[in-house]
């Protein structure tokens, strides 16, 4: 997610329930953010907040601009983060 005026990236707050879910379910922080700040999947999922994911062409893209490792793509592929935008509400693997 980038601030257009200022074109900083803005880090995302975490909420409790992101930080425990994250760790009951073995996903690390680094594959989150690059879901949420490169994700070009959006699902509404209600109360303003949808479902992000990044497709496996954006992944592509990721490995070959070596922004990303090619064992971080596969892990983030099917990771799903639900967010208003602002902060991370939860996350999971989708199977």
């Amino acid at each position: 997610m980038q601030n257009i005026t200022s074109n900083e990236t803005i880090n995302p707050y975490w909420t409790s329930h992101a930080m425990l879910r994250k760790q009951q379910r073995g996903i690390k922080s680094n594959e989150v953010d690059i879901v949420f700040f490169n994700g070009d999947r959006e699902m509404p999922a209600g109360s303003n907040c949808y479902h992000l994911t990044i497709s496996k062409n954006r992944l592509k893209l990721l490995v070959s601009e070596e922004t990303i490792c090619p064992k971080i793509a596969e892990k983030c592929k099917n990771l799903v983060v639900l967010t208003n935008g602002q902060s991370i509400i939860t996350t999971f693997r989708k199977s």
